[in-house]
């Protein structure tokens, strides 16, 4: 199976939402705008750190740090998927990873508000799905991003891992819905720099 599919399989839940919807540091991001159209792509800032932009968004990935996959367009066609990821190669342990899932101007069938709790209504049902906090944040360049971060059971590699996974929906321009996820190993989400790259999220998006 490929990085990105065990990736997202494993953000299962994270799917299940957004089909309903349809390590740098903790500075600010210099990602140039793009549209909400545009793939994404990686490269380096103004200040030659690694940069992830595309669909609206842009973030900080740590330097060694690469694309699991070729963005795709989910089955019904509501959102873009891709993720980047720490080397995995040779590694036996779950990678850390950020995945984007941006929407598609015109085909989201939830909104922004309804998103958050309709993750929620995985816990119970969703093996180890526990949600360990949430509420509004500030995300530069949007008015409206809810966080939720929780915990869930997975399987890597034919062994289970526990992930610790933070969830960012994006009120997107044009009423489109988009989320952003940040997921480690639940017992070294901390040491991971995840949070650190969830820090220099930012949305800028052309006109």
């Amino acid at each position: 199976m490929r990085p990105m599919r065990r990736l997202i399989a494993l953000a299962a839940t994270t799917v299940v939402v957004m089909g309903l919807a349809g390590c740098g540091d903790g500075d600010e991001s210099t990602g140039k705008a793009s549209g909400l159209s545009t793939p994404f792509s990686i490269g380096v800032d103004g200040t030659d750190r690694q940069v992830a932009v595309g669909h609206g968004v842009s973030v900080r990935v740590p330097s060694d740090w690469t694309p699991s996959a070729d963005e795709q367009l989910d089955p019904q066609g509501r959102t873009y998927e891709w993720a980047v990821q720490a080397p995995a190669d040779g590694a036996t342990a779950f990678p850390a990873f950020v995945s984007m899932s941006m929407g598609v101007p015109g085909e989201t069938s939830t909104g922004y508000d309804a998103a958050p709790s309709a993750l929620k209504t995985v816990e119970g049902v969703h093996p180890g799905f526990e949600v360990l906090d949430e509420g509004d944040i500030d995300v530069e360049g949007v008015d409206n991003a809810y966080q939720v971060r929780y915990l869930h059971s997975g399987s890597y590699q034919g062994e289970p891992v526990q992930v610790q996974s933070v969830q960012v929906f994006l009120d997107m321009p044009g009423d489109v819905l988009s989320a952003v996820r940040f997921e480690a190993p639940a017992d070294d989400f901390d040491e991971s720099g995840v949070d650190k790259i969830l820090d220099s999220l930012t949305v800028n998006v052309e006109d």
